[in-house]
């Protein structure tokens, strides 16, 4: 590189530095001063990501990082409400939204519902009919949900999109510190002390399994990848996405079991109340009622302990289910187009 060439991309690193001060500061004086009206605040914030991203210089300075490294300093700064998550809503808000009206009244959790359609034409005509019909969330959601459906009907029988299955090894821990000491950690902040021979054979983040013995193995890094999966029985069914569940965190004569309720990840049901989501309920509690087995891998996405997961059905001709794609297949669920539900709270 000739040093005229090494100066126009110190020149440029330059600006994109102050480029980017300068999209916190804005970012951080909307999200403080306009609180009252949180769509027009979001909508600014999503103005200021895709005029960056369209500029060129921050996106190439900071990488596809970008969202990323925002969020962390913006949280840090503000607290929570500006994760990565919800800074892609506010981009692809602006997206779909290019002209806001504010006078029609919307919020911005009515936007948000119809983010996951594709089709902008579709968003507009919801939204407008939010907007006459005094609609609630849940009827924005039936009515995204319906024009999903025809959406992939119309797709000349291609089935629909499924979820890659995300399936672990029961009988996995990771090796803990709490309390200044080790421990295993068996998931669900349940831990079990080690004893000091154990102690003294591993280290914090070591991923183990009982060997045969009944003695703790350590296994290779990579299986941090089998953690967070276990033996469990249904409890109760409260729709098609959600169940209660008795987890079987150990294996053993001294078993722990853990009462928890657990919502399919990266799926929706239609809502209870309506007769989809009775038939989706129902087919889900089919499915239970012919395995012989159940297996979870559980994740938490978020700060509040709520837990989705993937469930695996064994079925008595040594076949395995996985319930959330079958939920898919059948046309009893739609795939949720963020990280997680938003209905985990209803």
């Amino acid at each position: 590189m000739t040093p005229k060439q090494r100066s126009l991309v110190a020149s440029d690193t330059r600006i994109a530095s102050s480029r980017y001060k300068k999209l916190v500061s804005d970012i951080s004086f909307i999200y403080e001063g306009t609180k009252k009206t949180v769509a027009k605040a979001y909508w600014d914030i999503g103005k200021q990501l895709v005029e960056v991203e369209q500029e060129g210089a921050v996106r190439a300075a900071y990488g596809a990082g970008l969202i990323a490294k925002l969020s962390e300093e913006l949280t840090q700064k503000l607290g929570s409400g500006l994760s990565a998550q919800n800074l892609r809503r506010m981009r692809n808000f602006y997206l779909a939204v290019p002209d806001l009206d504010l006078s029609n009244g919307l919020t911005w959790s009515q936007y948000v519902a119809v983010l996951p359609l594709e089709s902008r034409a579709a968003q507009k005509r919801i939204l407008r009919q939010a907007q006459r019909e005094h609609l609630g969330i849940r009827m924005i959601r039936k009515l995204v949900r319906s024009e999903c459906g025809r959406c992939r009907r119309s797709q000349n029988g291609v089935p629909p999109e499924l979820l890659t299955p995300v399936r672990g090894k029961t009988g996995t821990y990771s090796i803990a510190l709490k309390a200044g000491e080790l421990c295993l950690d068996l998931g669900f902040r349940n831990y079990r002390g080690l004893t000091p021979a154990e102690a003294s054979r591993f280290k914090e983040g070591a991923i183990v399994e009982f060997a045969e013995d009944g003695e703790l193995k350590e296994l290779p890094a990579d299986a941090v990848r089998d953690l967070h999966t276990y033996e469990a029985k249904p409890d109760r069914v409260c729709d098609g996405d959600t169940q209660w569940y008795f987890i079987f965190l150990n294996r053993g004569e001294r078993r722990i079991i853990k009462h928890d309720k657990l919502r399919l990840r990266g799926i929706d049901c239609p809502e209870l109340g309506t007769p989809e989501g009775k038939t989706a309920k129902a087919f889900t509690e089919k499915l239970f009622s012919r395995a012989v087995k159940v297996t979870v891998t559980t994740t938490k996405p978020d700060k509040y302990d709520r837990y989705l997961s993937d469930v695996f059905l064994g079925m008595a001709d040594g076949s395995e289910l996985f319930l959330n794609n079958e939920l898919l297949a059948a046309g009893h669920a739609d795939l949720y187009a963020v990280s997680g539900p938003v209905d985990w709270g209803e």
